[in-house]
């Protein structure tokens, strides 16, 4: 197997993050925010309507254990989506021009 280092060609990907500016970067974190905001919601709602299905609702033990894992799994997604959210705050910030 090679190493990284002896690899011949760099993914796209890699030489597309390596060329941008800063300001392509931040507008890149910015285009982004609406997509995980939504994703963040989406997983808030959910959470919340397993919380209350599985309080209110007289569940049998074994629909009970699906909500709760079910629950744990949104609850990490939510985490997640949330960091990315305030990455996205913070290295969406316009780059501070420098004053020459």
């Amino acid at each position: 197997m090679k190493s990284k280092q002896q690899r011949k060609h760099k993914s796209k990907v890699m030489e597309r993050l390596a060329t941008m500016s800063e300001a392509e970067m931040a507008q890149r974190w910015r285009d982004m925010r609406p997509r995980y905001i939504r994703f963040l919601a989406f997983f808030v709602l959910a959470a919340a309507g397993l919380f209350f299905g599985n309080r209110c609702l007289g569940f049998n033990q074994t629909i009970t254990n699906f909500a709760n894992v079910a629950f744990q799994i949104f609850s990490v997604f939510i985490v997640l989506f949330l960091v990315l959210t305030v990455m996205s705050l913070y290295y969406g910030r316009a780059p501070a021009k420098q004053s020459t």
